[in-house]
């Protein structure tokens, strides 16, 4: 079987080092913003906020084109379409703007919330911000040059904590807010910066007919991706409050982080990898299964340490006013691991040019909340948000394997073994981080647990690997050769 292109497995290998160093670090920002934030801010102003971002996620991806994505897919590079897409853009962040500025008292009264009013104004112009960010990025993205998005990516963020840390002590919820906004404005300059291209207000007809036929499925799926949330939240609000609104966009932020690390990387690498791979079925194939155990090998033992960790989080980091969240965090970690396999077809259908079964899969997930969120909530309270959020992942698997195998042939071909040892590290590094969290408690001990866990977890996997023979090392050269060869030598020279 011939091997995927050196210079193309030689990009993959460069951007998934640096697409993974930039977005741990930019999570790590984000960790300690949201830990730190958590002892200045009540609950009840993360629920203001966290309508505000509703709103502006929901409005941003129904008025979303999906130009980015277009101009990734196709290979086309002229200045019409680079003008046209960013034309559009900005045009969708003027209207974005205006419209909240209307419209905000009536958003707010949906969530029987009036003070989130003005908070959704403001979060518009971080809108409008990100839709006058450089296209070139686009270009970037497609050649895996991965290095200078980092830098754009952290400077937002470090931008983002330092004004919402600085702010939360006197402001309240608008410290997150004028956080938000400054980070995006932050993101906006250093992207002229790092994609020097300027450029032009223009419209073509014929470059606008080619990024939508693609981008209009990435419209679609967006628009459904994000009503997922926002419908769950809507729902919290409407029958449990702000309070507790606040105390799940907290859980959820913390929760989801590391999939969120994991699928960040997988998707921004994936993408463009399986554009260009799109008409090799055996190529395409073959790394799916490669990506989607790298996947699993980040994202199981940092799942099943951090659920043993949560109870640990909440007592010594967050205190006692976050106390509610303990489980419904637990709960959430669950869910995002329960979706690992909806996270790594996304990129899969958006590289082959199939967006539409992405959103018929967004679809039946909206459909599987909207059954089963307003019963849940009002019987469980906020374990109920997470039991909802849990059974519409679970279900929606069915579909999701249905539309893997009607993609690629024998898409878990030859991966049985690895699982189970992805498990069994898992399982270990788990049970050491309980054991540390024991023996030492307090927040010191929850950081060594961590810490020594991780540890434990990737010298059992490299360990198991070699002593079986799994060919782990073996299928991650595949996306990420550089990684694995690195790795390689090292347990050579041990």
């Amino acid at each position: 079987m011939e091997p995927t292109k050196p210079y193309l497995a030689q990009q993959a290998g460069n951007a998934v080092v640096w697409r993974g160093l930039s977005l741990a670090a930019e999570k790590l920002i984000f960790l300690v913003r949201l830990l730190v934030l958590a002892r200045l801010v009540s609950p009840e102003d993360f629920g203001l906020v966290a309508i505000g971002l509703t709103v502006i996620t929901v409005v941003g991806q129904a008025t979303d084109f999906g130009m980015i994505p277009a101009l990734v897919q196709t290979p086309a590079k002229q200045k019409r379409h680079l003008d046209t897409a960013w034309s559009i853009s900005v045009m969708r962040g003027l209207l974005i703007t205006v419209v909240l500025l209307i419209a905000a008292p009536f958003i707010a009264e949906l969530f029987a919330e009036p003070r989130a009013t003005n908070i959704i104004r403001v979060l518009a112009l971080a809108t409008l911000a990100q839709s006058a960010a450089s296209i070139e990025i686009a270009t970037i993205t497609r050649a895996l040059h991965f290095r200078g998005l980092a830098s754009i990516e952290l400077t937002s963020a470090l931008v983002n904590t330092a004004v919402s840390i600085y702010f939360a002590r006197t402001h309240g919820a608008w410290a997150l807010v004028w956080g938000n906004v400054s980070g995006a404005v932050a993101y906006m300059i250093g992207s002229y910066v790092v994609a020097s291209y300027r450029p032009a207000f223009q419209i073509s007809g014929a470059a606008t007919h080619q990024l939508l036929k693609f981008g209009r499925w990435i419209f679609l799926t967006g628009v459904l991706g994000v009503l997922f949330g926002a419908v769950l939240r809507w729902m919290i609000s409407r029958q449990l409050g702000v309070a507790e609104l606040g105390l799940f966009f907290l859980a959820s932020r913390l929760a989801f982080l590391p999939a969120q690390i994991t699928t960040g990387v997988l998707h921004d690498v994936a993408f463009p990898v399986y554009s260009r791979l799109q008409h090799n079925a055996d190529k395409l194939a073959r790394v799916f299964r490669a990506m989607l155990i790298s996947m699993l090998v980040m994202l199981l033992p940092l799942s099943f340490i951090f659920v043993t960790l949560v109870p640990g989080l909440v007592e010594h980091v967050l205190g006692n006013r976050w106390i509610e969240t303990t489980e419904i965090m637990q709960i959430l970690v669950l869910a995002s691991l329960m979706g690992v396999l909806g996270d790594s077809i996304v990129p899969l259908l958006q590289g082959t040019g199939r967006p539409e079964k992405i959103a018929t899969i967004d679809a039946f997930q909206l459909m599987m909340i909207a059954v089963f969120g307003w019963g849940i909530i009002g019987a469980f309270g906020l374990i109920g948000a997470g039991m909802a959020y849990l059974t519409s992942i679970i279900i929606s698997q069915f579909l999701i394997v249905y539309v893997l195998y009607k993609t690629i042939e024998k898409p878990f071909s030859g991966l049985l073994s690895s699982f189970l040892t992805i498990v069994i590290v898992a399982l270990i590094g788990a049970v050491v981080a309980f054991s540390m969290m024991v023996l030492i408690p307090g927040a010191f001990g929850l950081g060594l647990a961590a810490f020594v866990a991780g540890l434990t977890a990737i010298g059992t996997g490299l360990i198991l690997d070699r002593i079986f023979r799994l060919g782990l090392l073996t299928m991650l050269s595949e996306p990420w050769p550089r990684l694995a060869a690195a790795v390689s030598d090292f347990i050579e020279r041990k």
